[in-house]
């Protein structure tokens, strides 16, 4: 097909759409949404990363038992109150009910899913998870950790980049996807920079709209 076709083609269906800058600032896009305000995107993808007994999983235990209240996170960060579901691929179920007995937390709306195997690279895990959510109403998922539901290799960049494919399949429903994962292990010539000391490829960085760093400075 000649270049004269394809231009020909593209004005007749539509198929690009430019806007000119005028266009373009008249243009009523919302303002980006959270979750938790200023922490966490609404309907993206956000890592909570750190050391190893920084605790990340205690941290988002309690962001997700103030989120199925409705209310704000360390007092201070407003959320908005949505029906959560945390997967956990690391600690059995007994493990999660003492932390979660320890918040005081029965009445809020999060559920629990505990050493299933899921791996969200298997289609049909993926399938199944996504008619559990559409039958259960659950707007937010939760993975401990990224990791224990990834079986490809997280230094391949495509590996890497199709699994953040595979969750933005669930965040253009509206649903919002909150991961812990591990920072590399130390090393002279590792930065202080979260999206660098982040474990994997580039394209896991490249593909988030949110990253948190957690720190315990005790242990520093």
């Amino acid at each position: 097909m000649s270049f004269e076709n394809i231009k020909n083609q593209v004005a007749n269906t539509g198929f690009f759409k430019v806007y000119t800058g005028e266009e373009l600032t008249n243009l009523d896009i919302p303002h980006s949404e959270f979750l938790v305000d200023k922490l966490i995107p609404l309907n993206g993808i956000t890592i909570i990363a750190g050391k190893p007994s920084s605790f990340k999983s205690w941290i988002l235990l309690e962001m997700c038992r103030q989120i199925g209240l409705g209310k704000p996170f360390l007092k201070n960060f407003p959320t908005r109150l949505q029906k959560v579901l945390y997967i956990d691929e690391e600690n059995p179920l007994s493990e999660i009910k003492r932390r979660w007995s320890m918040l005081d937390s029965a009445k809020s709306m999060v559920s629990f899913m505990s050493m299933e195997n899921f791996k969200m690279d298997n289609w049909h895990h993926k399938k199944l998870l996504m008619e559990g959510l559409n039958k259960q109403n659950f707007q937010v998922i939760v993975f401990d950790s990224l990791r224990a539901i990834f079986s490809g290799n997280e230094n391949s960049s495509q590996e890497t980049q199709n699994l953040i494919n595979s969750f933005k399949e669930f965040t253009k429903l509206g649903i919002t996807i909150i991961l812990i994962h591990h920072n590399r292990k130390e090393s002279f010539m590792n930065t202080n920079e979260a999206d660098q000391v982040l474990r994997g490829s580039t394209a896991l960085t490249g593909g988030l709209d949110g990253l948190l760093s957690i720190e315990n400075t005790k242990n520093e």
